[in-house]
């Protein structure tokens, strides 16, 4: 096991493997490193409830990565637009839509450039994940919600889940993990750290695996660890009427002291 290994101090290397090179690209890892089963089973029932009944005007993924939920709510019958800056996350995307038989409106968008891309507004949009937060940027995820409000027609609903920062700031550094995951025999251990330095929090991303001997990747990010109150502003400006505040997917209300989660619903007035 890994774990043990590690807890001796084993000496990890820097260096990879072809192979774990190009396991380590950023889509196809992220893709391989989440427990998608549990994850969809946890977002879709109320994702759907939240969204309403599939109508005419279809639902936007923001930030829809490789598209996991975007193909099941397809399955549900919504007409889904999966839009992504990132065209390596719409390259799997769409060979999973492909594998799964299912139709999806593929557009490589920022949040900002979304309601120049669109037919007509929409009558839902979701962006979960923490990707709005991933945005890095107080200025882009302001001007995300207020890009949704445009492509929202009256009565549509917005679905924005977010980790808590306020939570995870009062208990800096804030480390998530470990965690295990097997990849074709190959135990990989990952952890996060979040550090918090003024209006942003850095991420530092390990992994440690075995390939011809004790191996380390690390990668940063940088989140803009929006809080509640912000968000409601942003809302209100955008012209959208804040219906709910959940701590998880279990509808909980939120409580910043203890909520994993920030989860919004709204809709636009």
């Amino acid at each position: 096991m890994l774990l043990p290994a590690i807890l001796t101090g084993m000496s990890a290397s820097e260096s990879t493997s072809k192979k774990a090179e190009e396991l380590f690209r950023w889509g196809d890892w992220y893709h391989r490193s989440i427990d998608w089963d549990a994850r969809l089973a946890r977002e879709i029932p109320v994702l759907a409830e939240a969204l309403g009944q599939p109508g005419d005007g279809g639902i936007i993924d923001a930030g829809c990565g490789p598209a996991r939920q975007a193909c099941q709510l397809a399955q549900r019958g919504y007409r889904v637009i999966a839009a992504d800056p990132s065209e390596e996350m719409l390259s799997i995307g769409r060979a999973l839509a492909e594998g799964l038989s299912v139709s999806l409106d593929f557009r490589q968008a920022t949040y900002e450039q979304l309601p120049g891309v669109l037919d007509g507004l929409v009558d839902g949009i979701y962006c979960i994940g923490n990707s709005l937060a991933a945005s890095g940027n107080k200025a882009v995820a302001r001007d995300a919600i207020a890009s949704f409000g445009e492509c929202l027609r009256p009565g549509g609903r917005l679905f924005i889940q977010i980790v808590n920062f306020a939570r995870m700031k009062a208990q800096a550094p804030f480390v998530r993990g470990p965690k295990l995951l097997d990849v074709d025999g190959v135990e990989y251990l990952f952890l996060r750290e979040f550090q918090f330095h003024g209006d942003l929090c850095y991420v530092t991303h390990f992994t440690l695996f075995q390939d011809d001997g004790w191996k380390k990747r690390v990668r940063a990010s940088v989140l803009y660890p929006m809080v509640q109150s912000e968000l409601a502003s942003w809302c209100e400006v955008g012209g959208l009427h804040v219906d709910e505040w959940w701590g998880d997917y279990s509808q909980s209300g939120f409580a910043v002291d203890d909520s994993e989660d920030l989860i919004l619903l709204a809709t636009k007035l």
